[in-house]
């Protein structure tokens, strides 16, 4: 908490600063910032900006300063402490009197409830060179450290439970933002068609910012070329198709495509949901030179970064992909609207127990939610330090640490990108540090999703193998930047930047041609999905692979343009891509049941090549009778996907156990067990195995009169041998 001293005293340092500088030194403090005193940070100031041009026309000095205002937002604000967006708007020419904070929200209200932000509303003169006009701040507050407003950010359509026109829990407090803008400009005399306006927010006060400049444009009383509307990671607010109608223009959505926020409510399948006016993307990994990304952007954003957080930003440096694929699988759970509030297995309720349990407030603090009741459990205190004492969180350390070991700090990294993909302070670095021909970026990317059961390799320019696919599954230990890639069950999706040239060999060791759906989808630089092409299909075996072009190439291309290839080239290529059928060995347990209902067990060791297993059997007609104990080899073929077929070679071997008063070994039966198996996940087989006994007169008689009991499908005699062949059937499956 800052005393008045320490907040004079910062204000004599930034004047001092500000009349040495040709900018201004503003003090600044945000959400994820983690230092207790503001930070000191240059940014230009002039009210000539406005109206130099029209607000149709991006102006990244105007977005500068709103990205400031939409950071210190967020700094902690009651009546009678001090504010530092009241210091920023003071620094901006702004009368302490001409400033109204809106910051003390009642969650319990009865008509609004949860459906409320805080913002502030401040206004100066400013001079142009048309003359003097009115110049009105709106700073509306992202989501704080509570549930109500996580619980607002829910409420898609909460009364109604279907598809509206826009999200619900934004729209109502956008209007109470617009009415409070309303009576304010009454109040101060200004008219709204001469005034400029700057409006701004991070996150839920961005979407609000959205739809209030939407708003604004609908009013038909404001001149919307003078209103500046900058949203920064901005939800999406709308299902309107005109939402990028020319009229909206003057609404600029600055976005981070690595950021997963913009992303929800998804733009997928069912889910129509868009933003007003125009999306600029700023520059990453995948959208921009991979050289000037990483030796230039970077490190001069850093430089900013690291004043906020103490250390640097930690970029995912997959683009669009994360976010792609957190809607991929929304809109696979959930259909549409009225699927995301069903009673049973909707997520809406269950998205607000866990907020109410991430962040735990009285009970009388949380707005009137009559049709989600939270359960009794829900609104528990949690213990102030849930690691102090061990527990399942000791234990959670534990495993991240060791994570951590062994994936080189991935779960730290991982937690820190999560934190920066979304910071108001990312934002606000990227664009400070940058100027508005460097930070934004048009470049596209692409995906491409291929079905189940073949081996696959993506390999870069200079070719290095960035990925490994293997039976249809990624290989996350071989990923590398900037390749991404995710397994889902019916399919693997490998995301590319549009920035390099890549090569993907696909191949499958059935002796029949697989069948892979392939198809490539397309995202604009914000990552928003703007194609998907028409499928394709592969048909690789042992004796046919393909290899084909992705990248830079994609992004044009409406289908896969794969080569094929066969002999040496073929075998060439899979050698030094490393998906020749997988010979690591491997120890499966299998278990299975045979037509007399003797359930047995079993053992493998090796590879699909070649392996050793062991097996036994028990059948309720030979309990406490005898026992058996089956060990041989085998050899399991791919013949077509996922469809293996198997030969085991095996000696069943038979005892006596007591139970009719004799003991010790009985005979050795030899076997033969040939087994067609369905593989639909990494090592889980169901199989179904013909097993062939030989009888040999003489020799193991007493085996099959006293101790194999199979069912009955009778013996048969091989010519005029002295050698039955006794069939029988089981079910089974490997783990």
């Amino acid at each position: 908490m800052r005393t008045a001293f320490s907040r004079a005293s910062f204000l004599l340092l930034f004047a001092l600063a500000t009349s040495l500088a040709a900018g201004k030194t503003f003090p600044i403090a945000g959400l994820e910032t983690v230092w207790e005193e503001p930070v000191p940070l240059d940014v230009g100031w002039n009210e000539e900006w406005f109206g130099r041009k029209s607000s149709f026309e991006y102006d990244h000095d105007i977005a500068r300063i709103a990205a400031v205002l939409s950071e210190v937002a967020y700094d902690d604000y009651s009546a009678g402490k001090p504010h530092i967006i009241e210091d920023i708007y003071a620094m901006l020419g702004v009368d302490f009197s001409d400033i109204e904070m809106h910051y003390d929200i009642d969650y319990g209200e009865p008509i609004l409830g949860n459906d409320q932000a805080a913002f502030s509303i401040a206004s100066r003169t400013i001079k142009t060179d048309d003359g003097e006009f009115p110049l009105v701040f709106v700073t509306i507050r992202g989501t704080p450290l509570n549930a109500n407003e996580w619980i607002s950010n829910l409420n898609i359509s909460d009364k109604s439970k279907k598809p509206i026109p826009t999200h619900e829990g934004f729209s109502v407090t956008a209007e109470q933002v617009h009415h409070a803008l309303m009576t304010f400009l009454l109040k101060k005399g200004i008219p709204a068609k001469d005034a400029f306006f700057l409006i701004t927010g991070h996150s839920r006060g961005a979407a609000i910012a959205n739809l209030l400049g939407a708003r604004m444009a609908a009013d038909g009383i404001f001149d919307t070329a003078r209103v500046y509307d900058f949203t920064f990671a901005s939800p999406n607010v709308t299902t309107d198709e005109n939402c990028g109608d020319e009229k909206f223009g003057f609404i600029w959505n600055i976005i981070n495509a690595e950021d997963i926020v913009p992303t929800v409510p998804p733009n997928r399948n069912g889910w129509k949901y868009r933003k007003f006016g125009r999306m600029r993307a700023l520059v990453n990994a995948w959208n921009t030179k991979k050289e000037r990304y990483e030796d230039e952007f970077l490190p001069r954003m850093n430089e900013i970064y690291r004043r906020f957080l103490g250390r640097d930003f930690s970029p995912f440096r997959t683009g669009p992909f994360i976010p792609a694929q957190v809607s991929r699988v929304l809109t696979s759970l959930y259909d549409d609207v009225p699927e995301y509030y069903a009673p049973i297995f909707g997520l809406r309720k269950k998205a607000e127990s866990i907020f109410l349990k991430v962040f735990p407030e009285d009970e009388a603090e949380i707005g009137d939610e009559e049709d989600f009741p939270a359960d009794e459990t829900e609104t528990d205190t949690l213990p102030e330090d849930i690691g102090a004492s061990g527990g399942s969180s000791f234990l959670m350390a534990a495993i991240a640490e060791m994570i951590n070991e062994e994936t080189d700090g991935l779960i730290n990294y991982t937690t820190d990108a999560l934190v920066d993909m979304h910071a108001c302070e990312s934002y606000l670095a990227w664009m400070v540090a940058l100027d508005g021909s460097e930070a934004f970026s048009e470049m596209g990317s692409s995906q491409i999703s291929l079905g189940r059961h073949y081996d696959a390799a993506v390999f870069d320019e200079n070719g290095e193998r960035l990925a490994l696919i293997k039976d249809g599954l990624v290989q996350f230990k071989s990923i590398r930047n900037p390749v991404a890639a995710f397994s889902f069950f019916n399919k693997t999706v490998i995301g590319f930047p549009a920035n390099e040239d890549f090569t993907v060999v696909v191949y499958n060791a059935g002796l029949i041609p697989a069948i892979i759906p392939t198809e490539i989808e397309k995202y604009d630089a914000c990552g928003v999905h703007t194609e998907t092409c028409p499928k394709t299909k592969l048909h690789p075996s042992r004796f046919r692979a393909y290899e084909f072009g992705a990248g830079a190439v994609t992004v044009a291309q409406e289908t896969v343009a794969a080569e094929t290839l066969s002999g040496n080239e073929m075998r060439k290529t899979v050698r030094r891509a490393k998906i020749y059928p997988q010979r690591t060995p491997l120890i499966q347990p299998e278990i299975t049941v045979n037509a007399d209902a003797a359930f047995g067990f079993g053992i493998l060791a090796g590879c699909h090549d070649i392996y050793a297993l062991a097996t036994t059997s028990q059948s309720p007609l030979t309990m406490n009778k005898c026992a058996e104990l089956a060990p041989g080899i085998g050899h399991q073929e791919c013949i077509f996907g996922s469809i293996y077929f198997g030969t085991d070679a095996l000696a069943r071997l038979f005892w006596r156990t007591g139970g009719d008063g004799k003991h010790g070994f009985v005979a050795a039966v030899p076997s033969v067990r040939l087994s067609l198996s369905y593989k639909p996940y990494r090592r889980f087989q169901f199989f179904a195995a013909a097993g062939f006994d030989f009888r040999i007169d003489g020799k193991n008689d007493d085996a099959f009169e006293n101790c194999r009991r199979e069912c009955d499908l009778g013996q048969h005699r091989i010519g005029s041998t002295r050698v039955s062949v006794a069939p029988n059937f089981r079910l089974g499956i490997r783990f």
